[in-house]
């Protein structure tokens, strides 16, 4: 998570609860804690969606491959039965 190990978080809480006072330092963390957690929920949604729509585009290219071929072997039997 951006790169801070589980050690720095534990320093950041404690000099966040030496500042903020043991009144004001649980509103915070369970403020922060909602709040990466709205953050990961919006991340995996972005994720998904563009899961979703790249799944949507191979789907296309797929389609188009197919009937490219499909043409091309059609193509190649009609040449033959006219030999």
């Amino acid at each position: 998570m951006f790169g801070i190990g589980f050690g720095e978080l534990i320093l950041i809480a404690i000099v966040a609860f030496l500042v903020l006072g043991p009144e004001k330092f649980p509103t915070l963390a369970k403020t922060m804690g909602k709040g990466i957690k709205d953050l990961k929920n919006a991340s995996n949604d972005i994720k998904n969606d563009i899961m979703e729509e790249t799944k949507d585009i191979i789907n296309i290219e797929v389609a188009k491959k197919i009937k490219k071929d499909y043409q091309e072997s059609k193509k190649s039997i009609t040449d033959n039965r006219e030999v």
